[in-house]
């Protein structure tokens, strides 16, 4: 949950994800909200939204695009630690969680970043640090 200078609350995927868990089981927006610590109006927007898209991630945002190196490989990371039935609860589990993932890639996953990164700098070159394609 990361709380901004307005004093909004921006809930992370898995709290979120978790909710919707819950309201699918119970139907109960207000018990559901509160097991998570989620505001019944704001529970209710990201109820609303699921229904309406399937997912409870957050849109992309205008601003610094994310760091060309590595953001690729972190989505690789991803893709595998998020499906996994029992999320890493401890930064322990969490390293344990990101070194298996890190194991289970394959070499071509990489590669293909890798072999595109001279055309990922260009890009970035010729929109003069702003958002591309990538």
């Amino acid at each position: 949950m990361t709380v901004n200078k307005t004093a909004r609350v921006q809930h992370d995927t898995p709290t979120k994800n978790r909710f919707i868990g819950a309201m699918e089981a119970t139907g109960k927006l207000r018990q559901s909200a509160a097991k998570y610590g989620i505001k019944p109006s704001t529970a209710s927007g990201i109820w609303t939204k699921y229904k309406d898209t399937g997912t409870t991630k957050n849109r992309p945002r205008s601003g610094r695009p994310p760091k060309l190196t590595d953001q690729p490989v972190w989505h690789e990371l991803k893709k595998i630690i998020q499906p996994l039935p029992h999320p890493p609860t401890s930064v322990p589990k969490l390293i344990k969680a990101v070194q298996d993932a890190w194991d289970a890639l394959e070499i071509p996953d990489i590669d293909k970043y890798v072999d595109t990164m001279s055309e990922r700098v260009q890009a970035v070159l010729d929109a003069n640090g702003g958002h591309t394609r990538f």
